[in-house]
């Protein structure tokens, strides 16, 4: 067991060499820049390596926050390297961003770990009684069947993105009646419940067959009912590993098990790189895309004056003629020619989070509301492991999508999660009113 005291001397020593990095790369950003990077890829990797030994639950449930600044490093690295962005038309340089993400992953990692321990102390009442299994079984096929019914008739009336040979915006706009255009997030959203019945059939060895037949079924929709070749993958990817450590609270991955995800993840590289090459573009693209992810901070950070106070702090949900902070930041960014016609078909950018908050509510206001966001996404990944350990079903899925939405808000800049936040909360104050309360040992749950 590692002290304490050693993870937190770790991560404010990386901190401060992020800082002391940021600051020689602004003032002379050369080749040494690019090594210098190499350097930090291995720090944020001993991070995690430690921080998997120590806080398993934590690292599992915060996959989708390390999932994305991954890929933020790597496209800040890239962008220094020299890669054309050309959705904004630049060429990229070393301007420091690689340390500005590699700052606020730390401080929100800690933070949320800060939020996690939190949870496990302040219990905010008795937690909710579950439902019957029986009856949440039921539940779980009926959501299910639905979604894959939904599915296949899809499927056999429209065709599909794949099989039509089209863009997904463009058959779910154009191809598919207005009353199935929800269909897509309905999936996202029901593949919890096929997750959560396959992982504690697995564990309690009762219908296997049945439960991983519902999950190679819920695959195979994302790729050829929803046109989805990767992103739609990782979100499945994202609520596995929230459920797993709930479900398995000591677990520890084998090497075979990590070669198996690694396996996974290439082979939906490969098919993203099959697409592209079909399309008629070369390998290379692919590196360019990944350069897009950072491509907003590195405009942020490549403008004069750096804004360390708030500036237009409401345009962060959308000002003016914008519906959306991503709108604002997207058309102060981009080609005036390139906006339209993204907001024609449809197109959104990524990369939001830490661009967007710096942008709208400066450098200092952002890191505050960055720890504050993460500590309560810890506090709440504490207490949505709680119901999933109790086998709670329904208000494991509620915390999730208070969880969810609220990274997706902060994150991905998902102004659209708002309402779907406010009606989950609304849901679990009215849960917790409807059934009778139980003394939970939420102190039973610990942070493997």
């Amino acid at each position: 067991m590692i002290k304490p005291s050693f993870k937190i001397f770790v991560a404010l020593f990386i901190v401060a060499y992020s800082i002391i990095s940021f600051f020689a790369e602004r003032v002379n950003g050369g080749e040494w820049a690019s090594w210098n990077h190499a350097l930090g890829l291995i720090l944020f990797l001993f991070y995690l390596k430690l921080n998997y030994n120590e806080r398993n639950a934590l690292f599992f449930t915060s996959f989708y926050f390390i999932f994305y600044i991954a890929g933020m490093l790597a496209s800040a690295a890239i962008i220094a390297g020299g890669a054309f962005m050309f959705e904004i038309a630049e060429f990229g340089t070393p301007n420091g961003i690689f340390w500005i993400i590699l700052i606020y992953f730390l401080l929100g990692f800690e933070s949320s770990a800060f939020g996690y321990r939190l949870g496990g102390t302040f219990h905010a009442g008795l937690n909710v009684k579950k439902l019957n299994w029986r009856h949440e079984r039921f539940f779980t096929y009926l959501v299910t069947s639905v979604a894959l019914t939904l599915s296949l008739y899809v499927l056999i009336a429209y065709k599909g993105p794949i099989i039509l040979d089209i863009n997904r915006v463009t058959f779910w706009t154009n191809h598919v009646p207005s009353y199935l255009r929800l269909l897509p997030l309905f999936i996202a959203q029901s593949f919890f419940f096929a997750a959560f019945y396959f992982l504690w059939n697995k564990k309690e060895k009762k219908n296997f067959n049945l439960s991983l037949l519902i999950i190679c079924a819920y695959l195979l929709s994302g790729y050829f009912v929803l046109g989805e070749k990767f992103t739609f993958y990782i979100f499945f990817g994202v609520i596995f590993l929230a459920i797993l450590p709930g479900v398995y609270p000591q677990i520890k991955l084998k090497t075979t098990h990590i070669f198996k995800f690694a396996l996974v993840l290439l082979l939906l590289f490969a098919l993203v790189l099959f697409v592209y090459l079909s399309q008629g573009k070369d390998a290379g693209f692919v590196l360019v895309r990944i350069a897009l992810q950072a491509q907003l901070l590195w405009s942020v950070f490549s403008e004069t004056v750096i804004p360390l106070a708030p500036n237009k702090w409401y345009c962060f949900f959308g000002c003016g003629g914008f519906f959306s902070g991503a709108d604002y930041i997207s058309f102060k960014y981009l080609p005036i020619d390139t906006y339209l016609l993204y907001v024609k078909g449809g197109t959104r950018l990524s990369g939001f989070m830490p661009a967007l908050p710096i942008i709208t509510l400066g450098v200092i206001l952002s890191l505050i509301f960055h720890v504050i966001t993460f500590v309560f996404l810890g506090f709440i990944q504490r207490k949505f492991l709680v119901a999933v350990s109790e086998k709670n079903l329904i208000y494991s899925y509620l915390l999730f999508e208070v969880y969810f939405s609220v990274a997706l808000i902060w994150l991905a800049a998902a102004q659209s999660s708002v309402p779907r936040l406010m009606l989950a909360i609304c849901i679990i104050i009215c849960y917790r009113l409807a059934f009778p309360a139980f003394k939970s040992n939420h102190s039973s749950f610990k942070m493997a």
